[in-house]
């Protein structure tokens, strides 16, 4: 895989930010879906989640979250990536 993840097929982004947007329907929860650098985001009030070529997780499709949802102390950044559409959801319930 080059630099510029080339040889990833896009719409492995897809699957997880479709889970997610299921989810925060299912929990009437607002948000905007729009593509973003040949990926997709989400934004929700607080926070934000990602997946393209540049965000943590993207090689295997998984997501990246800015925000309110992010644990500072456990991760010492702002972001968080590698998350599943599940693990996003769980904190949303607060599990």
């Amino acid at each position: 895989m080059d630099i510029l993840n080339r040889n990833i097929n896009p719409e492995i982004y897809k699957t997880e930010i479709r889970k997610l947007a299921k989810g925060l329907e299912e929990r009437n929860i607002p948000y905007e879906l729009k593509p973003l650098w040949g990926g997709w985001q989400i934004w929700c009030d607080d926070w934000d989640a990602i997946c393209h070529s540049f965000s943590y997780g993207h090689e295997r499709g998984l997501l990246e979250i800015m925000g309110i949802l992010v644990d500072e102390d456990e991760v010492g950044d702002t972001v968080e990536g590698n998350l599943t559409a599940e693990e996003i959801l769980r904190r949303i319930d607060g599990i």
